[in-house]
């Protein structure tokens, strides 16, 4: 077994950390709509719906109503960079956790091609649900 670094190790770590600065931000902002305007207890499908389709953002608040109109495009980037920060920053970590055992040091290579693979199946499934809130979608995929 090889104990020189792979060729990508710099930029793994390098991602590691842009992920986790990225992840802070992007949660951030999910808890600032989601739980603080938003209100978990008001949250529906339809005002879901609206926010992910229409960047409409809406909520009773301490200070009054707050309605935020953003372009649905950001909205939708936000979603899908932290669903895509969140897997990787978390599988990554779990994979180096695993790797620190001498134990599982021999099946380096499966458990990163199963990492890789799991990962790529999250996101897919991931942006499956999110599509799922777009009429057209349903043109094309309709489970009935």
């Amino acid at each position: 077994m090889s104990t020189k670094p792979s060729k990508t190790a710099g930029w793994n770590w390098f991602l590691q950390r842009a992920t986790g600065v990225a992840l802070v931000v992007l949660l951030g902002f999910h808890f600032a709509v989601e739980h603080f305007i938003v209100g978990a207890h008001h949250i529906t499908a339809e005002n879901t719906v609206e926010r992910i389709t229409h960047g409409l953002i809406q909520g009773d608040h301490v200070l009054g109503q707050i309605t935020i109109n953003m372009p649905a495009f950001l909205y939708q980037a936000s979603a899908i960079l932290l669903l895509a920060f969140s897997i990787f920053h978390g599988m990554y970590g779990v994979y180096n956790i695993l790797m620190e055992q001498d134990a599982l040091k021999k099946y380096r290579q499966p458990l990163k091609y199963f990492f890789i693979v799991f990962s790529i199946a999250l996101f897919i499934q991931g942006v499956l649900i999110f599509l799922a809130f777009f009429e057209p979608f349903w043109e094309i995929y309709d489970p009935r």
